[in-house]
């Protein structure tokens, strides 16, 4: 939105469109899935491609996540390539998705994970701020460590995780299916 905000005034013979896609709830629906076990250790997920020259924030997770004994799991396009059709099971056995990505399209992990109810914790990038109500649904931070940590802690509560995972389920089954775009 922030690109065609940027755009839409610019004079053209052509009709210019925002148009945004949206989520496969057939495959990422939480009511589809028995949520995995929420007592044990917490386990936060990322994804993207390693080799994306550290613009994904991978080492920023993983650092956040071993300073406050949680899991740390990534579902990578390198090594073991999950499929689409594996990436549900995926979503259903973290508890938190982080994306600390610096640039970002409309990101796809943030509808899927938002589907399959997981709470998020994202930088302002790509159409992160229209998904997530930050302190509501998930977090928007600016990409620090330091941030990265905050946002953790606070959902480190199953009571905030939870609450936060149905709102963003919510939110995303609202405004972010295929139905609704399209």
């Amino acid at each position: 939105k922030r690109q065609y905000d940027m755009f839409k005034d610019v004079v053209t013979d052509k009709p210019f469109y925002l148009a945004q896609h949206g989520v496969n709830t057939d495959m990422f629906n939480s009511s589809k899935y028995t949520r995995v076990n929420e007592t044990r250790k917490i386990v936060v997920g990322t994804s993207g491609r390693k080799g994306s020259n550290n613009k994904k924030g991978f080492g920023i997770v993983e650092k956040a996540c071993k300073s406050l004994g949680l899991e740390f799991a990534t579902a990578t396009y390198e090594g073991k390539k999950l499929t689409m059709e594996e990436m549900p099971s995926f979503y259903n056995r973290i508890d938190v998705y982080a994306c600390m990505s610096y640039t970002e399209g409309l990101c796809n992990p943030l509808m899927e994970a938002g589907a399959m109810g997981v709470p998020v914790v994202s930088t302002k990038t790509g159409a992160a701020p229209e998904m997530i109500d930050h302190e509501v649904s998930g977090f928007l931070i600016d990409g620090s460590k330091e941030q990265l940590r905050s946002a953790l802690e606070k959902l480190t509560d199953l009571n905030v995780r939870q609450g936060m995972g149905k709102k963003m389920y919510k939110e995303i089954m609202t405004n972010w299916t295929w139905d609704v775009r399209a």
